[in-house]
């Protein structure tokens, strides 16, 4: 490119004229800078030795292979050819067992509100209702009978869900009978923990209050008693019933057999009530009259009697 460049600026073409010898032309050919003849007969081209060769790199790709195609076993194929059977039994329809109540059979004022009986119940609810008062006041009644068998927890029971039906009357049945309990279980529901554990002092009073399958009736079963536990009925039994007073509006005792607990027949002058249950024929028995004067002799506010039959 030099030599080009002073050609061009200086107007010496430095290049063999005609005069030129065969000797001076071939000095110049084989001078150190190549150059190219441009429109000569023959071309000739004159360049730097060639370098030396680079070592060939040769990188190998391996061919693509095809994707194997998936194949299904033998038994999936046959399978999809043909159909699964399998022979069931026709089993005749099973009918299902009826609902059973926890609530017993004898309430009848539950399970039969128009039976005649239920209506008894509900003419004694009124009478009852007569007696003890009709105002707002908490009213807290027991019932006791001379004799186990005269049916104490069944009319209890019924006259509650009697009580409980009224708007917005709230209702409690407090089971003090230690020695036969029976009027949670009654109800469907479970004897302990109850009575007992709250004079013992080892369950908080509203921790044991069961609610029924009737609204608004709760039942306080007896519990597990102990000698202690009895015991303190006639001293912490008629606490438990005032603070009682302040959430319900009724609060029915089942007290059992009179005589049988002397610290229970104490408390009946904690009580607006107390009731004697007993079976009609039973009335002019000595054993009745003597129940009769007990309570009376005890302070207790004797209202009147049921009587029972079948």
């Amino acid at each position: 490119m030099g030599r080009m460049f002073r050609i061009i600026t200086e107007g010496n073409l430095d290049y063999p004229t005609a005069g030129t010898t065969a000797h001076e032309t071939e000095s110049y050919v084989n001078g150190s800078v190549p150059y190219i003849e441009v429109g000569g007969p023959v071309p000739v081209m004159h360049a730097i030795p060639n370098p030396k060769p680079l070592p060939r790199v040769v990188t190998t790709v391996e061919p693509m292979r095809p994707a194997p195609v998936p194949t299904m076993p033998t038994r999936q194929i046959l399978d999809d050819r043909y159909l699964s059977v399998a022979l069931h039994q026709i089993a005749p329809k099973s009918v299902p067992a009826p609902a059973t109540s926890p609530v017993h059979p004898d309430i009848v004022a539950y399970h039969h509100s128009t039976h005649a009986v239920s209506a008894e119940y509900r003419g004694l609810r009124d009478e009852f209702r007569r007696q003890v008062g009709t105002d707002t006041a908490s009213k807290a009644v027991l019932f006791t009978s001379a004799a186990s068998d005269n049916g104490t927890t069944t009319v209890l029971l019924n006259l509650a869900v009697t009580l409980a039906n009224e708007t917005p009357t709230r209702v409690l049945v407090i089971d003090a009978d230690f020695d036969r309990p029976s009027a949670a279980r009654k109800m469907g529901l479970s004897d302990v923990p109850g009575l007992s554990e709250v004079l013992a002092q080892t369950m908080p009073l509203a921790w044991v209050l069961q609610p029924t399958v009737v609204p608004k009736l709760q039942i306080l079963g007896a519990g597990r008693p102990t000698e202690s536990t009895v015991a303190a009925m006639a001293t912490d039994f008629p606490r438990v019933v005032a603070q009682l007073r302040q959430w319900f509006d009724w609060i029915l005792i089942d007290g059992g057999v009179w005589g049988e607990r002397p610290h229970r027949d104490s408390t009946s002058p904690a009580y607006d009530g107390i009731y004697l249950i007993t079976r009609h024929a039973e009335l002019d028995r000595p054993v009745f009259n003597n129940l009769r004067s007990q309570v009376a002799k005890h302070g207790g506010l004797l209202r009147g009697f049921i009587t029972t039959t079948r």
